[in-house]
C-alpha cells in the first residue's frame, strides 16, 4: 500500500511537471462584453492557439519564426487571416521599425521607442489610420488605441491585467467592455517586449486593429 501511494504521488508530480513545461509562455485575452479575444501558447519558434470574434468567427493561430534571428521573421495564420513580420530593424537612433503584412488588411508600419520607464509604439494600419500602444517597463500598465478602439489595462504583477475598452460603433455610438489579459512566461508583455519586440507587435498591437 505504501509503495502504491509513493507511485501515485510520483505519477501526479510527473503530470504536474509535464503540464507546467507544456508552454514557455501563454496569453489569454478576453473582451468580455464583445465576445472576442484569443488564447495563445508560445514554444520556441512557434505561437499557436485560436482567436475568436462574435462578428467574424473563430480561427486558428499558427505563427512560426523562420530562423533563430531576432529581426522578426514571424509568419503564419492569425485567426481568420494571415500575418507576417516583413521587417524589424533597429535604426541608428535606437528606435526600431517593424513592418507587418496581413491578409486581409495590407501593410502596417510601426516605430518602437523605448524610454526609461516605458516603451511606446506608434504606427499606421494600411497607411490609413494611426495606432498607438504604450507599455510601462515594469509591465504595470498597457494601453492601446486607434480611431475606433481604445483600452487601458493595469497589472500588479506584470502578468494578470484588467481594465476597460471603449469602442466607437459605425453609427458614431459607443460601447464598452471589461477586458482581461492573463499571461505567463515568455508572453508576459514586459518579457516579450524585451526579448522579441516584433512578436510583441504581432500579438499585442496588430490583432485589435484588423
Amino acid at each position: 500500500m505504501r509503495n502504491f501511494a509513493k507511485s501515485a504521488a510520483f505519477v501526479a508530480a510527473a503530470l504536474l511537471s509535464t503540464s507546467a513545461m507544456a508552454a514557455e509562455g501563454t496569453a489569454e485575452l478576453n473582451f468580455i462584453n464583445f465576445t472576442a479575444g484569443y488564447e495563445l501558447e508560445h514554444n520556441g519558434m512557434k505561437v499557436e492557439g485560436h482567436q475568436y470574434n462574435l462578428g467574424s468567427g473563430t480561427g486558428a493561430v499558427k505563427l512560426e519564426r523562420k530562423d533563430s534571428r531576432t529581426d522578426g521573421q514571424w509568419s503564419g495564420r492569425f485567426g481568420i487571416g494571415r500575418a507576417e513580420v516583413r521587417k524589424a530593424l533597429t535604426r541608428t537612433d535606437g528606435k526600431m521599425e517593424v513592418e507587418v503584412r496581413t491578409l486581409p488588411g495590407g501593410t502596417h508600419r510601426f516605430t518602437i521607442e523605448t524610454k526609461a520607464d516605458r516603451t511606446k509604439i506608434t504606427g499606421w494600419m494600411s497607411g490609413s489610420y494611426r495606432v498607438t500602444a504604450e507599455l510601462k517597463t515594469d509591465g504595470s500598465r498597457f494601453t492601446a488605441y486607434n480611431d475606433a478602439l481604445n483600452f487601458s489595462l493595469k497589472s500588479k504583477n506584470g502578468m494578470n491585467y484588467d481594465g476597460t475598452a471603449f469602442v466607437t460603433t459605425p453609427r458614431g455610438g459607443h460601447d464598452t467592455s471589461t477586458v482581461t489579459l492573463d499571461t505567463t512566461g515568455t508572453l508576459a508583455p514586459a518579457a516579450l517586449m524585451t526579448a522579441d519586440p516584433a512578436l510583441f507587435v504581432l500579438v499585442y498591437v496588430v490583432p485589435y486593429n484588423l
